[in-house]
C-alpha cells in the first residue's frame, strides 16, 4: 500500500511541473531583463518552439506546411512592457518587438505579425525583418543569417478584445507559423 501512495505523489509531482509547451514562463522563473526596458535577449528566452503542424492555418487561405524544422521566433515586447503569463495591455500605435527566423540557413520570406481574434484574423502587419540582434545570433551558436532577424511594428486599431499573437512566413515556398504563446488585450 504505501509503494501505491509513494507512486501516486511522485505522478502528482511530475504533473505539477509540466506545462503547454508555448505557453510563456510564469514571472517568477524569468530571469532579470538584460535588454532595454526589461526586455529579454535571445539567450534570455525559452528555446525555440515548433510551428503548429495541425494542418490547416489559422488564416482562411494559408497552409500552414507539415514539416520537422523549427521556427525560431520571439514576440518580446510591446512599447516597455515585456510579456510574462496572460495577456499584456496594449493600445493601438503602440510597437511591438521580436524577432524571426527560421531552422535552416534559407531566407525567410513575406513575414507577418497576425492578430488572431476570437473570431479570425483581425489585422496583419507585413514585417521588415532588419534590425541587428546579434544576441540571438550568439544565443543559436553564431549563425549569421539570424543576424538581420529584428523587426519593430506599430499595433492597428482593431476593436476591443484579446487577441493573440502569430508570425507567418514562407521558406522554400512553404508557409509556417510561429506561435510563442503571446496575447495582447485592446481596451476601449
Amino acid at each position: 500500500m504505501k509503494s501505491w501512495n509513494g507512486l501516486f505523489l511522485v505522478s502528482i509531482l511530475l504533473l505539477a511541473g509540466c506545462r503547454e509547451p508555448n505557453a510563456p514562463l510564469p514571472a517568477s522563473t524569468l530571469p532579470a531583463g538584460s535588454g532595454p526596458g526589461g526586455v529579454k535577449s535571445a539567450a534570455e528566452v525559452e528555446p525555440p518552439v515548433a510551428q503548429d503542424q495541425a494542418g490547416p492555418g489559422v488564416m482562411e487561405g494559408i497552409d500552414v506546411a507539415k514539416a520537422s524544422d523549427q521556427s525560431y521566433c520571439n514576440i518580446e515586447s510591446v512599447g516597455s512592457s515585456a510579456f510574462v503569463a496572460g495577456p499584456l495591455a496594449v493600445a493601438p500605435a503602440q510597437k511591438v518587438h521580436g524577432w524571426l527566423g527560421h531552422s535552416t540557413p534559407a531566407p525567410v520570406g513575406s513575414p507577418v505579425l497576425v492578430l488572431l481574434g476570437e473570431h479570425g484574423a483581425a489585422a496583419e502587419i507585413a514585417l521588415q525583418l532588419s534590425m541587428v540582434r546579434d544576441d540571438v545570433v550568439n544565443a543559436y551558436g553564431g549563425r549569421a543569417e539570424l543576424r538581420e532577424s529584428g523587426f519593430e511594428a506599430a499595433l492597428p486599431d482593431v476593436p476591443a478584445g484579446t487577441y493573440k499573437l502569430l508570425l507567418h512566413y514562407i521558406v522554400d515556398g512553404k508557409t509556417y507559423r510561429c506561435d510563442n504563446g503571446r496575447q495582447v488585450t485592446f481596451d476601449k
